[in-house]
């Protein structure tokens, strides 16, 4: 498994968790310039910005 591999399997796991614990997934993998926001999420009025490390 590559670090590529790796990351994906690591974004999907916190995507799973947030989900079963009742968050809405609005984005993945979002790009501004050269930035990379890996979920967007959001859950009782709130935004969450999630950066995964794995």
């Amino acid at each position: 498994m590559n670090n590529k591999d790796t990351g994906f399997l690591g974004k999907n796991i916190t995507a799973q968790y947030l989900t079963q614990n009742g968050f809405e997934i609005l984005h993945r993998n979002g790009r501004y310039k050269h930035l990379e926001i890996d979920i967007i999420a959001f859950k009782d009025g709130i935004l969450h910005i999630v950066e995964v490390k794995t």
